[in-house]
């Protein structure tokens, strides 16, 4: 398996915990993706999607979200 593959590997397990609502593996799994492969903005965007669950005032357009967003696409 390439480090891509592995990467969605691990997206697609951090997908399967967010459903489960387990956020702290959601975010491990998606963190363990993005150090796979940081070329792929979906798991920066997924990752940013975990952190209002962590993190209830935080809202989807909060500043630093709206970063972790931009960040992902410069990666591109």
């Amino acid at each position: 398996m390439t480090s891509a593959e592995d990467a969605v590997a691990l997206k697609n397990k951090g997908n399967a915990a967010f459903k489960e609502h387990d956020w702290p593996r959601a975010i491990d799994f998606y963190t363990q993706a993005i150090e796979a492969n940081d070329k792929e903005p979906a798991f920066y965007c997924n990752r940013a999607q975990v952190l209002p669950h962590i993190h209830p005032s935080s809202s989807p357009r909060k500043p630093r979200q709206i970063i972790l967003v931009i960040k992902a696409y410069d990666h591109v």
